[in-house]
């Protein structure tokens, strides 16, 4: 997936629209790859809680807080372009 010329980007500023315009050129039908979508946004819950449950002790409450949070605002703008 390339977002410009250099075909490089940033991570948190890739957006659901390029994973459908990827799907687009592959081939891929947009109504399946919704679907994928759908999939994993109502399997993050129990994978975040799995995830802690098996968490050590040694990884910092704020690295644990930060990637959650980041996570969560992903699957809110997944969310939102499902429902665009």
């Amino acid at each position: 997936m390339a977002i410009d010329d250099k075909r490089r980007y940033k991570v948190a500023e890739v957006s659901p629209r390029h994973f459908e315009q990827t799907a687009k050129r592959a081939g891929f039908p947009a109504s399946t790859l919704q679907d994928v979508m759908a999939e994993v946004i109502s399997a993050l819950p129990g994978a975040a809680q799995k995830t802690l449950e098996n968490l050590d002790d040694t990884i910092p409450d704020a690295l644990v807080d930060s990637i959650l949070t980041v996570t969560r605002k992903r699957a809110e703008q997944i969310e939102m372009y499902l429902n665009s």
